[in-house]
């Protein structure tokens, strides 16, 4: 599975960059997964066979256990590749993610969003999360 986080950042903190580095490092064995940043968004190209999630706070999140399902549901489907949006200012019909009620900057939701990943996987491999 390959996994696309799209950020609508020209550039990521530093702290932010080391978080996802670590976060992408740990879900290597299961998915690939990398980050492209934009100074806009609306130059976005998105992979025509590509489930697509888009970042709001408007819906309910899901729990760690319904993502690894999301996820694993979408893997078997014949989808390869899962794409997360994360702006501000991206409308769109595809389907809401809610990480939280809280409103995120991008460089920390992104974090939050790829440990979620990460632990999704965990899930589905029946890994233990905390060593």
């Amino acid at each position: 599975m390959d996994i696309i986080l799209h950020i609508d950042e020209k550039k990521l903190e530093t702290s932010y960059e080391m978080a996802l580095n670590e976060y992408f490092k740990r879900t290597l064995p299961f998915a690939n997964i990398k980050k492209i940043l934009y100074k806009d968004i609306t130059k976005l190209t998105l992979h025509k066979k590509s489930y697509i999630f888009v970042i709001n706070y408007d819906t309910d999140s899901y729990t760690s256990e319904e993502l690894a399902k999301r996820i694993s549901d979408i893997s078997i489907s014949g989808c390869s590749c899962i794409e997360f949006i994360i702006s501000d200012s991206f409308l769109s019909d595809y389907e809401p993610f809610t990480l939280s009620s809280m409103k995120l900057e991008n460089g920390i939701a992104a974090v939050c969003l790829a440990e979620q990943i990460y632990r999704a996987y965990t899930i589905i491999n029946n890994i233990s999360y905390h060593k």
